[in-house]
């Protein structure tokens, strides 16, 4: 077998077996740092657009962009850390 038919059908398998599931954990645990980055990482900017929105949510009494920020966290969130997990798991049966 030459050395480029064994790199595709023997090397690279195996690699990318390995390197899913440390992949996809990075990349969920990248998402959650963001938005607490996001957090501690609060400008004079920041705070000025952050009052804003305050004086608009207590202006109108409605929490929807808040709920809704959550909701869409959460629909990225949650199905990457499944994913993953399922990842892991099956990864795990093959080793």
């Amino acid at each position: 077998m030459s050395p480029g038919r064994t790199m595709f059908w023997v090397v690279l398998p195996q690699g990318i077996r390995i390197v899913i599931p440390p992949m996809t954990n990075e990349f969920v645990l990248l998402l959650k740092d963001t938005s607490l980055l996001f957090i501690a990482g609060s400008t004079v900017f920041t705070k000025e657009l952050t009052t804003f929105a305050r004086d608009g949510l207590t202006t109108y009494a409605n929490g929807t962009p808040l709920i809704m920020a959550a909701m869409l966290y959460l629909l990225v969130t949650v199905p990457l850390t499944r994913l993953v997990a399922w990842l892991e798991r099956k990864m795990a049966k093959t080793r």
